[in-house]
């Protein structure tokens, strides 16, 4: 069997028993959204800070699956480090296998288990609270991107710095940040054409929100595409950076 798909099948079962980030993962967006979403059922759907989204369940639904896939990046980070950065690496320089396929296979079995997370969270607010999602194609492209960058970027922190804690800090502020900069967090002035292209294309988290916006045939799907070609251009990116780092700190 191929390497990379050995080293992800073992990473993607360590991941799947690792019930602290399952829980902080899946239960605690769920938890978040059936609470902001249910204290703010009285907000009209038409204000400006809604965006157009149908209800304050959806609105929150939404956000809360997006900004938790951008905080799926720790798994990245975390089992690589475990497996190249810590006491026991050497074990695995042992393998007849590559640094760079234990890197590969990492980061796919991460990306696999994020996306089954996001779909968890996607099942249960429809069939609970009723959450309209519309395109299913269209919620797992979007999953995918945002899950792809998220890893890629967490991972290209730690190769930069080799230091956990300095890379999940990264990573947070990436996350958090873009979720303030989208409007999530607290509500933006968007009739204020900054704060607008600031909650519509101006980082991930709003290119995220616009493609699932956007994507049904009775708004824009074109606006959608080109949301989820930035995204998926971003991952490429954060992808040649961390093949270069790896080649320089993995050799």
């Amino acid at each position: 069997m191929n390497p990379v798909l050995i080293v992800g099948r073992t990473m993607f079962i360590r991941m799947l028993r690792d019930l602290p980030s399952l829980i902080m993962l899946l239960l605690v967006p769920l938890v978040l959204i059936a609470i902001l979403g249910s204290v703010f059922s009285w907000v009209p759907a038409d204000i400006p800070y809604m965006r157009g989204v149908a209800s304050p369940m959806a609105f929150f639904a939404a956000g809360f699956l997006v900004m938790f896939q951008l905080f799926g990046g720790g798994y990245s980070l975390t089992y690589v480090k475990g497996a190249l950065f810590s006491p026991m690496r050497w074990r695995l320089y042992g393998l007849p296998c590559s640094p760079g396929a234990i890197v590969l296979g990492t980061v796919g079995a991460a990306t696999l288990v994020s996306l089954c997370q996001g779909l968890l969270v996607v099942l249960v607010t429809g069939l609970a609270f009723g959450v309209d999602w519309g395109s299913l194609p269209l919620v797992v492209l979007v999953l995918l991107a945002v899950t792809l960058l998220s890893q890629l970027f967490y991972l290209t922190m730690l190769l930069a710095l080799r230091n956990q804690g300095t890379a999940m800090t990264l990573g947070w502020f990436f996350a958090y940040g873009s979720c303030v900069a989208g409007g999530l967090i607290f509500p933006l002035p968007v009739e204020r054409p900054f704060f607008r292209f600031l909650a519509t294309y101006g980082n991930p988290y709003s290119l995220a929100q616009t493609a699932l916006r956007e994507g049904s045939p009775q708004n824009n799907p074109a606006v959608a595409t080109l949301c989820l070609a930035v995204l998926y251009a971003a991952a490429a990116l954060f992808a040649l950076l961390a093949a270069r780092l790896a080649k320089r700190k993995l050799a």
